[in-house]
């Protein structure tokens, strides 16, 4: 996968084998401007120029502390984890602020959001890498559900999400090196 490192995050995005995508779908098309600097990488070619950035440091509207995942839906709006502001941040395509969620003790409140995905009715699911959960919210926040995702030694580390054809929720934990997947309501269906 290609992403733009900074020294205490990387933001991911996702990239084609054969590099036929256009940058935004290759996730080069979003990122965030601080104070640590940036680098660029990409297999399939040698030099990035965005179309557009925002973004700075802080835990303000439009700034990230630790911004961790990109993920784009089907209108082309921007989903940002903001990890250690413990929420997610929803642009336009243009890098117009629209919301925020996860703040808010109603159930959908984040801890630390790590992976997003995105299914077929532009549904956002994301991972808490602290949290252990995986949360699932409507296009405009609107907390949906959530379950626990378990272990056998200890809680596991959430980070990667995607989502297939299906709407099933494959979540990577890092600490246990493997795979779940889940249907769209949390329900185990293979690890």
């Amino acid at each position: 996968a290609s992403s733009i490192a900074q020294t205490s995050a990387t933001l991911n995005g996702d990239i084609s084998q054969d590099g036929s995508a256009e940058l935004a779908e290759r996730g080069f098309r979003y990122g965030t401007t601080d104070s640590y600097g940036q680098t660029v990488s990409d297999p399939v070619t040698s030099s990035i120029t965005f179309e557009k950035q925002w973004g700075s440091s802080g835990s303000g509207i439009n700034e990230f502390n630790v911004g961790l995942y990109v993920k784009t839906d089907s209108q082309g709006n921007v989903y940002v984890s903001d990890t250690s502001n413990n929420r997610v941040q929803k642009f336009d395509n243009d890098g117009n602020f629209l919301l925020q969620w996860g703040t808010v003790a109603d159930g959908g409140q984040l801890i630390a959001p790590a992976g997003l995905a995105i299914d077929s009715q532009d549904n956002i699911f994301v991972a808490e890498n602290s949290g252990n959960r995986i949360k699932k919210y409507t296009p405009q926040g609107a907390f949906i559900s959530s379950w626990q995702v378990t272990g056998s030694g200890g809680p596991p580390i959430l980070s990667g999400l995607a989502i297939d054809a299906s709407d099933n929720v494959y979540s990577v934990q890092t600490n246990y090196t493997r795979v779940q997947k889940f249907n769209s309501n949390g329900f185990l269906l293979t690890q």
